[in-house]
């Protein structure tokens, strides 16, 4: 993932298992966190799994649609994911959840969809349904290129400097 790429201190997974507590697990199809010693809310086992929410995760909905949009939401959002995108396919639509408002949000006036948990994580939804990958990486570049990224940056590598 490009935004891994020029994001130290994020970890991008997809189909792994993820334990949001000692009752519940699931294995989303794509998450991102901040790694924990970045200041990220899940933790490492010793077995190299995630445990506890990670920030953000996403899941591409086609048969399972109505378990990705009502139970794993709730269970996500109960956990302490702070967003989720499902993809529906079958309807063509991105749905994008800020977990801790409990509320939908949607695409600014440009069609972008910013993820808040990660400054500078612009998706073009329209350019990801249709699999174009051109305006999907131009979306994402600029939104790399902005202040708000380059915040996020500086405020993960402060925790590296001494006395932190």
């Amino acid at each position: 993932m490009a935004y891994v790429g020029d994001t130290s201190g994020v970890e991008a997974g997809d189909n792994a298992t993820i334990l949001l507590d000692d009752d519940s697990e699931s294995q989303p199809d794509l998450y991102l966190r901040i790694l924990p010693e970045d200041g990220g809310q899940s933790q490492t086992t010793p077995s190299d799994y995630v445990k506890g929410a990670p920030e953000l995760i996403a899941e591409i909905a086609h048969s399972n649609q109505a378990i990705d949009l009502y139970a794993k939401h709730d269970d996500y959002a109960r956990h302490g994911v702070l967003e989720y995108v499902v993809v529906c396919l079958r309807e063509g639509v991105v749905r994008w959840f800020d977990m801790k408002a409990n509320r939908v949000l949607q695409p600014d006036r440009d069609g972008v969809i910013r993820i808040s948990a990660f400054p500078g994580l612009w998706i073009h939804p329209a350019a990801l349904l249709q699999r174009d990958f051109a305006p999907m990486m131009k979306t994402l570049e600029e939104g790399l290129a902005t202040a708000e990224h380059g915040d996020f940056l500086k405020r993960l590598q402060s925790r590296h400097s001494p006395g932190n």
